[in-house]
């Protein structure tokens, strides 16, 4: 499904660190957050110009890659 201006994200369980980035297809940075304690959050991506973008979310334990479109 497509994102229009918040991209909600939830990891399934509490991680003490969560590093989040989100990636033009150029591979530029616009959005870095690093959070603590965090399990679910909204991301505000109203200013994004519409398209797709990768999501790199990065834990203690783990890391991935996602693909999403904005509206």
């Amino acid at each position: 499904n497509p994102a229009n201006d918040i991209l909600k994200l939830d990891l399934g369980k509490s991680y003490p660190s969560v590093q989040v980035r989100i990636y033009n297809l150029f591979g530029q940075v616009l959005l870095e957050r690093e959070y603590g304690d965090l399990n679910t959050t909204e991301l505000d991506i109203q200013d994004f110009a519409p398209g797709l973008y990768t999501i790199g979310i990065e834990t203690e334990e783990s890391q991935g890659i996602v693909k999403f479109v904005k509206d």
